[in-house]
Formats: C-alpha cells, sequence, structure tokens
C-alpha cells in the first residue's frame, strides 16, 4: 500500500466530512495500491481531453482504502462523488467554486442558511464519465446498479478491462443508450433484445456525444469484439 500522489493523479479532495456529503475537506491523504494510482493517473490523462477539464479545480471521492473487506480493502478501489469547478467570472458559474455531485439527494436532510452553489451532475455527464472510467477500471457501479451507489460511483480495478456481460456493465450500457442512443431502456443489468437493438443502432458513431468523445465509442465497441453469447 503507498499513499496516492494526488497532484501526479487525479486532483483528489475527500467530501464527506462533518459538514456533509460534498463539502471538500482538505488535508485528507489517501492510501492505495500502485496499480491503482496508475490508473487514476491514466484518468487524468483521458479526462484532460474533455473540453471542460480545464475548468475542473478537484475530484470529489469518498476515499480510496478503507479498513474493511473487498477492494477498498485491498487498496483497489475508490468511490466518485462529483467535481469542483474552478471560480471564473466569464463563465456561467460565476466567481465563486461550484460542485457538481453526482447523486440527486446530496441535499436530503440538511438545512443550508445560504444558498448552496451544490448541483447535480446530468445523466449525460455521469453516463460519460462512466464510459471513460469503464476503459480503466473493470469494476464500474452506478446508481442504477443498487440502491447503495445513489451518491457516488465505485470503480475497482479488481480484474481485467474488457467486456464480460456481467449485471454491472450491462447497466452501464442500458443508462448510456437511455442518456445519448434515443432510446429509453429499463436499466435491470440484462442484455436482452431491446438493449442489443439499442446498442447496434448507437454503433458506429450514432451518438450524439460531439467529436472529442472517442473513448466513448471504444467502450461501445469493446462489446462488439465479444459480445454476449446470446446475441453472438
Amino acid at each position: 500500500m503507498i499513499l496516492i500522489d494526488c497532484t501526479d493523479t487525479l486532483r483528489l479532495v475527500y467530501d464527506r466530512g462533518k459538514d456533509g456529503y460534498g463539502v471538500p475537506v482538505p488535508g485528507v491523504r489517501f492510501k492505495g495500491t500502485s496499480k491503482l494510482q496508475d490508473a487514476l493517473t491514466a484518468i487524468r490523462h483521458d479526462l484532460e481531453q474533455m473540453e471542460w477539464w480545464q475548468y475542473i479545480e478537484s475530484v470529489l471521492t469518498a476515499g480510496l482504502y478503507v479498513d474493511k473487506p473487498g477492494a477498498h480493502g485491498d487498496g483497489n478501489a475508490w468511490d466518485f462523488d462529483g467535481v469542483v469547478l474552478k471560480p471564473n467570472p466569464l463563465c456561467d458559474f460565476g466567481s465563486a467554486p461550484l460542485t457538481l455531485v453526482y447523486s440527486s439527494d446530496w441535499y436530503k436532510g440538511r438545512t443550508f442558511d445560504y444558498e448552496p452553489r451544490i448541483y447535480t451532475l446530468s445523466d449525460r455527464i455521469r453516463t460519460r464519465l462512466a464510459c471513460l472510467f469503464s476503459l480503466r477500471f473493470p469494476i464500474v457501479l452506478t446508481a442504477g446498479y443498487n440502491a447503495a451507489h445513489e451518491d457516488h460511483m465505485h470503480l475497482s480495478i479488481a480484474g481485467e478491462v474488457g467486456w464480460r456481460g456481467s449485471r454491472s456493465q450491462v447497466v452501464c450500457l442500458q443508462e448510456t443508450l437511455s442518456a445519448w442512443g434515443g432510446t429509453q431502456l429499463k436499466v435491470d443489468g440484462v442484455f436482452g433484445d431491446k438493449t442489443w437493438r439499442a446498442w447496434r443502432n448507437a454503433l458506429p458513431g450514432k451518438l450524439d456525444i460531439g467529436h472529442e468523445d472517442k473513448y466513448w465509442l471504444d467502450w461501445l465497441k469493446m462489446i462488439a469484439f465479444d459480445p454476449p453469447k446470446d446475441v453472438k
């Protein structure tokens, strides 16, 4: 286990302190495996190709290593909560930092004596990021996977990157096709006829996602190289 160097990887900031979800807590250090740090470094380079990366001040996380069984306990996972955008008076988000969080329910049970500048990431941004992360992390668990991931995205390097037809991968695919492909699918993790048709219609390059999102189609094409048995 090593200290994750957040300067050379992602600018990670913990956001699950006493002030609640979405509020950055400075000074928290993270541990993980060197393989996890390599994956985070690769993700940073991928994100730098996105048009809005220049506005990101930091990436919010619920943590990396946690002393418990599983991928977190092995130092092979991290939880994505959202991003903090840099102050920029020339942009729509004004002259103060703006926090974009994963959950639509971040405000539950909280009261404010000020107008919070915390907003929810759109479905399209969440699915763009999920597809990007899927190229580097074999396991990506989103809100569609189960209720435990409604407020964050779980990313683990356990296993090998590639299409396995797992429930978590099919959920991610269904969320992506629903957000971008023009077909509202039931997000149930089952690669049935409707999901298969929506996936086929999205290839090649038929998603309205912009030229900068080559990695998105790369992820969809990864499925084409090894489709589930029932659609071969």
